[in-house]
């Protein structure tokens, strides 16, 4: 339980005040909510799999769904970000679409990715979606919170995000390379605080996780891109 209370502390007051939508209605969460969402993120990761031990890959139904574009209705929901916004204070996506759109609006090096706005809502959004009885898309909705988590630099949240999502779905090349990303962020902040020890571990993982993404995907070419360039280390 002590994993469940570090979620919800990862959530400080300051981190809180800067989120998006607080005086806006319906379209974002407070602080409080927020944590309680984290919360129940980490309760349906360790239910059934025990508080001692990670999930049994072998027992996990894995989901085998191609994701069709959603079809936008002209002068109702408009592009991507609209769409986002209609999601938030209306229940009119299904859990496979919303990873169809975070899964568009995440593309690597794609400009929504940067923006805080668009990060925001859609960790809402995503959270939300873990809350589908249904735990056949947990690992998708977990992979593409990790990725957002990463993007806002809130380390620690994506880590535990992704690593969840990669016990479900080991074989999915993009979780294994934003743990890499990941890994290779916090070796590049260890060597920065003169931690060569920790660093040379997490750049061992980072690049240990980046031959998993080349083996399952040998053919994707941002798997095939330098860790270092990626991550800005050089």
């Amino acid at each position: 339980m002590a994993f469940i209370k570090k979620a919800i502390d990862d959530q400080s007051p300051d981190e809180d005040n800067k989120r998006l939508g607080q005086g806006q209605k319906n379209t974002s969460l407070g602080g409080t909510d927020m944590s309680r969402l984290w919360a129940s993120l980490v309760i349906m990761i360790v239910v059934g799999t025990g508080c001692g031990g990670p999930a049994v890959i072998e027992d996990y139904p894995l989901p085998k769904v191609k994701y069709q574009p959603y079809q936008v209705e002209p002068g109702i929901r408009g592009d991507d970000r609209a769409l986002l916004d209609q999601a938030l204070t209306r229940q009119v996506l299904s859990t496979e679409e919303v990873i169809a759109l975070s899964d568009r609006l995440l593309r690597y090096q794609n400009p929504p990715i940067q923006d805080k706005e668009i990060l925001e809502k859609l960790q809402v959004l995503l959270l939300r979606s873990l809350q589908d009885k249904s735990k056949d898309h947990h690992p998708q909705v977990l992979r593409n919170l990790g990725i957002v988590n990463y993007q806002q630099q809130q380390y620690n949240n994506a880590r535990q995000a992704l690593q969840a999502s990669s016990e479900l779905n080991p074989r999915d090349g993009l979780t294994h390379f934003y743990l890499a990303c990941l890994y290779a962020q916090q070796s590049k902040l260890h060597n920065a605080q003169g931690q060569k020890r920790k660093s040379a571990a997490q750049y061992k993982r980072a690049m240990i996780e980046l031959e998993q993404a080349r083996k399952l995907e040998p053919f994707n070419p941002l798997f095939r891109q330098d860790l270092n360039q990626v991550t800005g280390m050089d």
